[in-house]
């Protein structure tokens, strides 16, 4: 990706890529007056190691493609590196790039050292190609270069159609990333005439997970269904030990119907009664899961 930067300086009169911050109304483009690539990625903190990856990259493609070959030349090309984990962040980072007279922006890595980063280099006509995947960050002179959650989805909806799938659902996270995904999702399905998916988001925590992932799967709405008198069964009672030989312990400790499926679906399961003697009680058969 950063095999950009090479072409970058050209990109200026590029189509605007609009964001929620986009300002109304065309901008003449910059003519390029500087080789110099300002490279903004972090060098220091917790994301050093993916920001100094991405370092080698950009220095990669300019040995390939911007070095001259000539003798004593030096290279058409220049890179302006600054950390943006360093003190000022990403804003300062930007505002130094402006002044050593960068012409193009590769970087930042983040969507918040890109918001950060964004107006300095608006202000310098400076292009950014920046590496975040939020498609928030897209605005008059700032490119999203990452690949943003929405891709992703629409990716897996139209693999999904061509193994004739057509009914989507979505379990995700109840974050920022989870509800681009599932944003991303609806805009899918309805772009490609497909029904409306159901969403169900979770706060990560193992009730929370439980509890919606019940009502994903319509779990009690179908196990109501099973029961003969519409009712949902109560909990079944310790069940007896297993024929002697038998090294199935499953059903010691989970629910009937629940230990039934694991077994191969099997509609009944035994249960002690008041006397010690066991008992063969029928265990409902859900329907599949929507």
């Amino acid at each position: 990706m950063v095999v950009l930067g090479t072409v970058g300086l050209a990109m200026a009169g590029c189509a605007d890529q609009s964001g929620p911050g986009a300002a109304t109304g065309p901008q003449a483009p910059k003519a390029a007056t500087s080789h110099k690539i300002g490279v903004l990625l972090p060098l220091t903190g917790p994301n050093a190691a993916l920001g100094h990856e991405l370092l080698a990259g950009a220095q990669l493609a300019l040995a390939e493609n911007g070095t001259s070959t000539t003798p004593g030349q030096t290279s058409a090309l220049q890179m302006d590196v600054h950390d943006t984990a360093a003190v000022g962040g990403a804003s300062a980072a930007a505002t130094a790039a402006a002044e050593a007279g960068d012409g193009i922006i590769l970087g930042p890595l983040t969507a918040v050292d890109t918001a950060a980063a964004a107006p300095a280099a608006q202000s310098a006509s400076m292009p950014v190609l920046a590496f975040t995947s939020d498609v928030g960050q897209a605005r008059n002179g700032v490119w999203v270069m990452g690949i943003t959650p929405e891709d992703q989805v629409e990716r897996l909806v139209a693999t999904a159609r061509q193994e004739g799938r057509h009914r989507f659902a979505a379990f995700l996270p109840d974050n920022p990333l989870g509800h681009a995904l599932g944003n991303g999702l609806l805009a899918s399905c309805r772009d490609q005439g497909l029904m409306s998916p159901t969403i169900v988001y979770h706060t990560g925590s193992q009730a929370s997970i439980t509890q919606m992932m019940r009502e994903l799967s319509s779990y009690d709405t179908r196990r109501a269904e099973a029961q003969p008198d519409g009712n949902t069964a109560a909990p079944a009672s310790t069940p007896a030990a297993p024929a002697t030989g038998s090294a199935d312990t499953t059903d010691k400790t989970l629910p009937s119907d629940l230990a039934a499926a694991l077994k191969g679906g099997s509609d009944t399961s035994a249960t002690a009664s008041a006397d010690g003697a066991a008992q063969t009680t029928a265990v409902p058969k859900l329907a599949p899961p929507p």
